[in-house]
């Protein structure tokens, strides 16, 4: 499966000229994000987004509904594509073509119920 940077790659999106940073560290000037764009105009960013948590993709994001246990507890929480948990789920999971699909068709959902017994 290829990685989500593949895809764009294979989109015809390029790296926005003083955005080129592929080692995302909140220790280095504008480490946190690179911005890429299609010739028509659209954009999408990928790096840090949530403090300890990895780079991923940061907008847009497909829609994204994920029901899960809330730490240490029996509770459960439905989260959407904010959070870079559900995000990196639905990366992990789904193929990243209709991932890049789902980023601009918003008809799209991808839902997750983690609570239930594999």
């Amino acid at each position: 499966m290829k990685h989500i940077l593949e895809v764009l790659k294979d989109k015809n999106f390029k790296v926005v000229k003083g955005s080129e940073k592929f080692d995302y560290s909140t220790m280095l000037i504008d480490g946190l994000r690179t911005l890429f764009e299609d010739k028509n105009g659209n954009k999408v960013i990928y790096g840090l987004n949530e403090y300890k948590k990895p780079p991923t993709l940061c907008y847009p994001r497909p829609n994204i509904r994920l029901k899960r246990f809330k730490a240490n507890s029996t509770e459960t929480e439905v989260i959407d594509n904010l959070y870079d948990d559900a995000m990196n789920h639905c990366l992990k999971n789904e193929d990243n073509e209709y991932i890049f699909k789902a980023m601009f068709d918003k008809s799209i959902c991808f839902e997750y119920d983690l609570t239930k017994n594999p």
